[in-house]
């Protein structure tokens, strides 16, 4: 007989290291979870050690974990926000790509008061180059670089070890998931 109680299904994506694959790794984390129903993923990017594959920073881990569980499981509608900012739409802009991100009620934030950091951008070659970027509109950002004038994807994070830290999280206090899109994909 058919159940229709589905099992939740929270983790933890990879963390900073110096691993040259774990940026692809993490990438196919990110769309498996966004790619299956009551799955739910924790980002861990701005816990990472550069040599330590456990990191020390546990508590972080295991709050963001707990507060998925109350949100997603236990209908807790203060933890809305605990999966972090996810990329909702990419489109051209200008000769840039705005990028809107769903899970920042109260808009996206930058640590440290500064401008996003870690983008990339790339144009139908595939090459990719680092980028401007601009908080817009409370949940979108606006990447660019002068010497794309045809931007087909972007990226964010896409290092093994970002030093400094990510800076993009949500109001709430939840980091943003290291990404690679292609415009392609939201034709």
């Amino acid at each position: 007989r058919k159940s229709d109680f589905v099992l939740p299904f929270y983790f933890a994506q990879l963390p900073a290291i110096e691993r040259p694959d774990w940026p692809a790794f993490r990438e196919s984390q990110r769309r498996l979870a966004s790619g299956l129903d009551n799955v739910s993923m924790a980002v861990t990017l701005d816990t990472g050690h550069r040599t330590n594959v456990h990191p020390p920073l546990k508590k972080p881990v295991g709050g963001r974990l707990a507060e998925m569980a109350l949100a997603n499981t236990y209908h807790q509608p203060e933890f809305a926000n605990a999966s972090g900012p996810t990329v909702n739409l990419a489109k051209k802009k200008e000769s840039g790509i705005l990028i809107t991100f769903d899970h920042c009620e109260g808009g996206l934030v930058c640590t440290e008061n500064s401008e996003p950091r870690h983008f990339q951008i790339a144009d139908q070659s595939g090459r990719f180059v680092q980028a401007n970027a601009e908080l817009q509109n409370g949940n979108q950002i606006w990447v660019w670089s002068e010497s794309v004038q045809r931007p087909n994807a972007v990226r964010y994070a896409w290092i093994p070890y970002p030093n400094p830290s990510i800076n993009v999280y949500n109001h709430s206090g939840y980091p943003a998931s290291p990404f690679s899109i292609n415009l392609d994909e939201f034709e």
